[in-house]
């Protein structure tokens, strides 16, 4: 079950870059043509702003709801599987944020998106599934912390 969470991340982090780089490539050789004009652009990156300060914050606070009671999942499979479900859920609110950035670099063309999705880049960094930040996060014995590193 980790093997997946951690492929689920690389996937994750690989499609960013190549979106971003297939993107910058494009507004490079100048093909788009929207033509949204300035106050188009402005409603939009007001709304990629409140979408950011709306779901980065919650992906952490709904994991920092699940995991700071670690003792209220008796069992091993239990606590692996909410460490899985709530990353997920987390790195689903950064993708919301980090896609409506995609989306609006290339409808504006303005780099101002593109600043916030490096920081969501650098958060899918910060954040990324290990072993010892499970084990730190669920406060796992040594046993649990074998059965988990044997599964790798």
């Amino acid at each position: 079950m980790f093997r997946q969470l951690r492929f689920m991340y690389h996937a994750v982090i690989i499609i960013y870059i190549a979106l971003t780089a297939i993107i910058s490539i494009i507004y490079s050789r100048n093909i788009p043509n929207w033509n949204v004009g300035k106050e188009t652009a402005s409603v939009l990156n007001s709304v990629l702003i409140m979408v950011a300060i709306a779901t980065i914050p919650l992906g952490y606070y709904l994991y920092s709801q699940k995991t700071r009671n670690p003792a209220g999942y008796p069992s091993f499979n239990d606590k692996l599987k909410i460490y899985r479900r709530y990353t997920l859920i987390r790195f689903g609110l950064f993708d919301t944020a980090g896609f409506c950035s995609l989306v609006t670099y290339f409808l504006t063309g303005s780099q101002q998106p593109m600043y916030l999705l490096l920081i969501i880049i650098i958060l899918f960094l910060i954040n990324k599934p290990t072993v010892e930040k499970f084990t730190e996060d669920f406060k796992l014995s040594e046993e649990e912390a074998d059965m988990l590193k044997s599964e790798m």
